[in-house]
């Protein structure tokens, strides 16, 4: 039998790029996989329930598996695959993929399709402490449409199916890794602090006839016939934002922590970019006018 390394590097780099972009099947509204008993669903206010989160069906699965093991089996593919990690980060070919199917804009499944690599950085105190960060390098939301409406306002929840609802729900599921981890079947907070140097929410438009479409500024309220435009989507996650940054209300407030973890936004549709927020340099600024502000109270007083 040959050994992988006999093989020639050419047909290698073909299978570490393999490796790093393999995804899972994308399910749809009849799978398996979305059957109760495979998902863990939101359907009421209860003690594990984020803010803007009913609604939300989250996907039992395992995470996908990483490319952690191959990694690990020598120095020569360690060395190979780092340097397809490299070519493919910069070629944007490996984000770890969140598929997020969105029925009649009130039910949202949340399923994992691909988790390549992730980043983990250990910080030791000078008492010997140490603190765990891991970052997700890239973490691309795949936001696809289905369903109508006119059915918006019906079924259980029926009171959260506010203007937003979509975007509150992903930012609800985002809130929900970054506290709990990945594994969405875990109840109790990550012991490591997890956070994504790049979010890219990909709103994908859906394969119907164009007249199916409602008008993007159709009012997010009115119910009829028809699906929700993939630019209304895209506008609505670009302002949830604003939302959060003046956090002005209950669950605004609650997301603040997704300003704090997250580097930069970037809003897609079918892959091409829309709007993108630096949100850390916006924190900073904000963070250093804040100061500059204390410290003419402080002048001020003296």
């Amino acid at each position: 039998m040959t050994n992988f390394l006999d093989l020639p590097r050419e047909l290698r780099d073909m299978v570490y790029m393999a490796v790093l972009t393999s995804e899972l099947p994308r399910p749809s509204l009849n799978d398996s996989r979305l059957q109760p008993w495979n998902i863990h669903q939101i359907v009421a206010h209860t003690a594990d329930a984020q803010p803007g989160e009913i609604g939300n069906a989250y996907s039992l699965e395992d995470v996908p598996s990483t490319c952690c093991s191959l990694l690990q089996c020598s120095h020569q593919t360690y060395s190979e695959l780092s340097d397809a990690i490299a070519r493919a980060k910069a070629r944007n070919q490996m984000p770890l993929k969140l598929d997020c199917l969105v029925e009649d804009e009130r039910i949202i499944y949340v399923t994992w399709v691909s988790f390549p690599l992730v980043r983990t950085h250990i910080e030791r105190s000078l008492w010997g402490h140490s603190k765990i960060s891991t970052f997700f390098h890239q973490l691309q939301v795949d936001v696809r449409l289905t369903g109508n409406r006119s059915r918006k306002w019906t079924g259980p929840g029926i009171f959260s199916r506010s203007p937003g609802r979509i975007a509150w729900g992903i930012c609800a599921a985002l809130k929900r890794i970054l506290d709990n981890g990945p594994n969405f079947s875990a109840h109790r907070k990550s012991s490591t602090t997890l956070r994504i140097d790049e979010l890219v929410l990909n709103v994908i438009t859906p394969s119907v006839p164009p007249e199916k479409l409602l008008p993007e500024d159709f009012d997010p309220l009115d119910t009829e016939d028809g699906l929700v435009h993939p630019k209304t989507v895209a506008r609505e996650l670009n302002a949830v934002w604003n939302y959060i940054w003046a956090a002005s209300y209950g669950v605004a407030s609650t997301h603040r922590l997704l300003i704090e973890r997250i580097g930069s936004v970037r809003v897609c549709i079918d892959g091409e970019t829309w709007r993108t927020r630096e949100l850390q340099l916006e924190l900073k600024r904000g963070q250093d006018e804040r100061k500059r502000i204390a410290l003419r109270g402080w002048y001020s007083d003296d």
